[in-house]
């Protein structure tokens, strides 16, 4: 069962310029979007979820299961970059919840929307204020990195397109790498070729 003490924030403001003109996140695999199974399966993983969407984007459009309002936070900057909009996000979480309503963030990138539940649960299990907690497979690091609340003012400070790498290079001795056997967690789908590839993974999984 997901832990209830941590927040999925799942990333979805970026320009995805490699992947063309296309709404990267609407993008089909097994028959869903890629930000709707990313949605889906954040919020199934650690039980409570938040969206970082664009300026206008329509929720009814977007499709997701059980997003209201409330669970939407829209960048107001995202063209400055991911590390922007984490920071972006976090000031906001900051500003809206209070300050001990989850111990961990878990930084969801919405192209990756192929990482099982389970293997969410299993980090969120994990999870902690004082901790930073990754996943890697055969070796390689992965996502999503869990923020312990400790590191929150850290994230707050984030700039640019390089996502939250200066906070886990600035607290070595507070991850945790969490060894697992779902390749997911390395396989972001950020061209259309990489689609088609998702694509027949997910047909030869089901």
């Amino acid at each position: 069962m997901a832990c209830k003490h941590g927040l999925a924030l799942v990333m979805a403001a970026g320009a995805s310029r490699r992947f063309g003109h296309e709404d990267k996140r609407m993008a089909k695999v097994g028959g869903m979007s890629l930000l709707a199974r990313s949605w889906r399966n954040a919020a199934a993983g650690f039980g409570q979820a938040l969206l970082a969407a664009k300026p206008g984007d329509d929720l009814g459009l977007l499709d997701l299961d059980n997003i209201t309002p409330e669970s939407v936070y829209y960048c107001q900057q995202p063209q400055l970059g991911l590390g922007s909009n984490i920071a972006q996000a976090v000031d906001y979480i900051h500003q809206h919840f209070a300050a001990d309503s989850f111990d961990f963030l878990a930084v969801v990138l919405a192209d990756m929307p192929l990482i099982k539940v389970a293997t969410l649960e299993t980090l969120a299990a994990a999870g902690a204020v004082d901790k930073i907690v990754r996943p890697s497979w055969q070796g390689r690091p992965g996502h999503p990195v869990l923020f312990g609340r400790q590191f929150w003012p850290q994230l707050r400070q984030l700039q640019g397109d390089q996502g939250g790498v200066g906070v886990l290079q600035a607290n070595p001795q507070s991850v945790q790498e969490i060894a697992l056997e779902d390749a997911a967690v390395c396989w972001d789908i950020d061209t259309p070729e990489a689609l088609q590839q998702a694509e027949k993974q997910v047909a030869k999984n089901s």
